[in-house]
């Protein structure tokens, strides 16, 4: 088996790992729209992430 495309990228040190288990199918949407949309999964994730944060009256953290 080949690695996929995002494996091959070098690793990112300032970035921190952070998942959870979701449903099937709201994996499956995020997906179809991050090719939909040309954006990364991940991008996507620190968008709603912040969202959540802003919705909540919290500040963003400063980025480095």
């Amino acid at each position: 088996m080949g690695r996929s495309k995002s494996s091959q990228l070098s690793p990112r040190t300032d970035l921190k790992l952070f998942g959870g288990r979701i449903p099937p199918e709201l994996a499956k949407a995020i997906r179809i729209l991050s090719v939909t949309k040309e954006i990364s999964v991940q991008d996507l994730m620190i968008e709603a992430l912040s969202d959540v944060l802003i919705k909540h009256g919290e500040k963003l953290p400063k980025k480095r």
